[in-house]
């Protein structure tokens, strides 16, 4: 979302974009899953939607380059993988 004059169609790029990671897991809960319905801090995951198909674990607002994005992927490296293959 934003104004289009952010985005570079010749580099295919947003300006200032952050990544958002999902991974979704029909019929997953907060119990089943250990992550909270909504995110605790900045950066934290969460689920949305649990208990129905369209259950999913949300990670946002990484900063790429940054420790946090270099703890997601030491930390999480499954979950970076899967949102690449969506």
């Amino acid at each position: 979302y934003g104004p289009n004059k952010q985005y570079d169609p010749a580099t295919g790029t947003v300006d200032g974009a952050k990544h958002r990671y999902v991974v979704y897991m029909p019929f997953a809960t907060a119990a089943s899953t250990g992550l909270p319905e909504a995110p605790l801090a900045p950066n934290h995951p969460w689920i949305m939607d649990p208990g129905t198909h369209r259950a999913h674990i949300m990670i946002s607002s990484i900063n790429e380059g940054g420790w946090r994005s270099e703890c997601l992927r030491r930390d999480f490296p499954a979950i970076i993988h899967a949102s690449r293959l969506m």
